[in-house]
């Protein structure tokens, strides 16, 4: 078998390598999105005095995101923030200080967002009412727990992109190199996307756990 024939059999062996974890891939991320996705949105509207709050727990992993959003009656404004298990417990037994990642700052009587989760465990999202008018309002609030987009929207496409990258350069430098090296090149090639192939196949099932 002539070198040039085995190039080409390397370039096309490499080729359905790039089809075969472009659909691993996305096969994968389809099934962690739906896994990951929450089928229960909360919905509510209760009565906030001044000085209380009202509160979401769940247990969640760094793949999922928090989807909140509030309206107070009565021009009456909400802060929301989102902790972890410690320091709600600080917070809901009033010791001070406790750390929380503020959502809305009290600068508004409706807002809307999402907090990406940072590390697995239970995760509480909180809306207080400490409006300086020290009035009760009526808040309408809904949250949901969905799939994180930066694991699957963001991650994904700059992955596709190296790869897409990958083998534009290794194909520009392979088409400047003479034929004899082509051989060598075309294996290299090869196994750097069989390399890749393999740590995809070991990677997802670690990555379904998470």
């Amino acid at each position: 078998m002539t070198n040039i024939r085995k190039c080409k059999i390397y370039q096309l062996i490499s080729i359905l390598l790039i089809a075969s974890i472009s659909i691993h891939l996305i096969a994968n991320l389809n099934s962690n999105y739906n896994s990951n996705q929450s089928q229960i949105s909360i919905c509510r509207e209760t009565t906030v005095h001044y000085g209380t709050y009202v509160y979401y727990s769940r247990t969640a992993n760094v793949m999922q995101s928090f989807h909140w959003s509030f309206q107070s009656k009565y021009d009456v404004k909400i802060t929301v923030f989102a902790v972890n298990r410690i320091n709600f417990m600080k917070f809901s037994a009033n010791f001070t200080p406790f750390s929380a990642i503020i959502l809305s700052n009290n600068k508004t009587t409706q807002d809307e967002g999402y907090y990406n989760i940072p590390q697995n465990g239970d995760w509480y999202l909180v809306f207080s009412n400490n409006d300086p008018k020290l009035e009760s309002t009526t808040l309408n609030y809904n949250y949901k727990l969905v799939a994180n987009p930066i694991f699957f929207l963001i991650l994904p496409a700059v992955l596709i992109s190296l790869i897409i990258i990958f083998f534009i350069v290794a194909s520009i430098v392979y088409k400047r190199k003479k034929i004899e090296n082509k051989l060598f090149f075309s294996f290299f090639y090869f196994c750097g996307l069989l390399i890749f192939y393999i740590l995809m196949t070991f990677l997802f099932p670690i990555y379904n756990y998470f």
